[in-house]
């Protein structure tokens, strides 16, 4: 009687364990549907909205305040960089002639508030000026809200190097004052000033001069960098070898990032616990856990936008059983992988006693 209920005992559990089984695997399609679904929305929502990753870029500005509230901004990809251009005096100087040429011959009015420049590498210059009366009655909120930021008067006049991607953004409070107010500021200099200190170049996205007699000097710098540490538990499922189970973790990162406040690393301890159900001859022989304490370093693939981080890395740790698993003292390397969603990939090798054993495992922190 005895072997008859220990032999309904194991048979009943054996039922509960493959069912458990089978729920797991259908967790893990689901899990990866949902975040194939996720990632393929938000891949139409950029789509439609036409934007491109070139469109998504960031710029380093270099704001050189002159007179008064009148200033000019100098645009381009990196600080570092725009600090070797050695041609702002000459495209200013073509500028002004070309602008004075314009207004004697009456093909444009100082009346005009907004004013293009393009300047093409085979030396072909095109003045544009936008009408007063559409500029007037026109309303662009990013405009407005950097006219405050900065404090920037209305005139503006706009000198685009196609050859380099530069850009010079003037903005004058007086139009008539056009000519003497740029003539006033040696450009080049105050550019050449702001490779004096490398430091600031690297943390510094937005650099502010004050120029007075051609003597210049740092007013503010800004610069977005946030580190952080950060601790948070997760949940998931994982499959080790031919054993599903639920899985449970705590994760301890720390996470740099760049001057636009965009992650480039993360490092940091990981613990993961799982059931292992240790059976022999498919009866099931109890239940012990298994924890998994992890080193772990990854890298921001993405870095030309905040919209849409992309990371990978690796992984390494031991294992720890208490019950009757295997797993105990097993070393663990593995790939880690988070995209644009909210589920973490893990893929790992397991040396168990001499065995090579492959999991796979998708947490959702919280």
């Amino acid at each position: 009687m005895d072997q008859i209920l220990n032999y309904q005992k194991r048979s009943l559990t054996n039922i509960i364990f493959m069912k458990m089984k089978n729920t797991m695997l259908t967790a893990i399609w689901i899990l990866f549907a949902l975040t194939s679904l996720k990632m393929y929305a938000q891949e139409e929502g950029v789509h439609v909205s036409g934007l491109t990753p070139t469109e998504k870029g960031f710029n380093d500005t270099l704001v050189i305040t002159l007179k008064g509230s009148d200033k000019i901004l100098f645009i381009g990809d990196e600080l570092k960089q725009m600090t070797k251009y050695e041609k702002a005096d000459s495209l200013k100087q073509l500028f002004i002639t070309d602008y004075e040429k314009a207004v004697n011959d009456h093909s444009l009015s100082k009346d005009v508030q907004l004013v293009y420049y393009f300047v093409h590498p085979s030396g072909k210059r095109r003045l544009k000026a936008e009408n007063p009366e559409f500029t007037d009655n026109r309303i662009d909120p990013a405009y407005e809200i950097k006219r405050l930021n900065l404090d920037l008067p209305k005139f503006q006049y706009c000198i685009h190097d196609l050859n380099t991607g530069y850009e010079f953004q003037i903005y004058i409070s007086n139009p008539e004052d056009l000519k003497a107010t740029l003539n006033s500021v040696n450009l080049n200099d105050a550019i050449r000033f702001t490779g004096n200190d490398k430091k600031v170049l690297r943390r510094t996205y937005k650099l502010e001069l004050i120029g007075e007699n051609n003597t210049f000097k740092i007013s503010r710098q800004t610069h977005g960098r946030q580190d952080a540490i950060w601790l948070g538990p997760s949940l998931g499922v994982g499959v080790l070898g031919n054993t599903i189970a639920p899985i449970a973790g705590f994760d301890m990162m720390l996470s740099l990032s760049d001057k636009y406040s965009v992650g480039k690393f993360k490092t940091g301890l990981g613990f993961t616990v799982f059931p292992f159900v240790n059976s022999l001859n498919n009866e099931t022989m109890g239940v012990s856990f298994v924890h998994s304490y992890d080193l772990k370093f990854l890298f921001n693939q993405n870095t030309g936008t905040k919209e849409k981080s992309n990371w990978i890395g690796l992984e390494g740790g031991i294992m720890k059983s208490y019950g009757m698993s295997s797993y105990n003292n097993a070393a663990k390397f593995g790939i880690l992988y988070e995209g644009n969603s909210s589920f973490i990939y893990s893929f790992d090798m397991i040396m168990d006693k001499n065995k090579y054993l492959y999991g796979i495992t998708v947490k959702i922190p919280f």
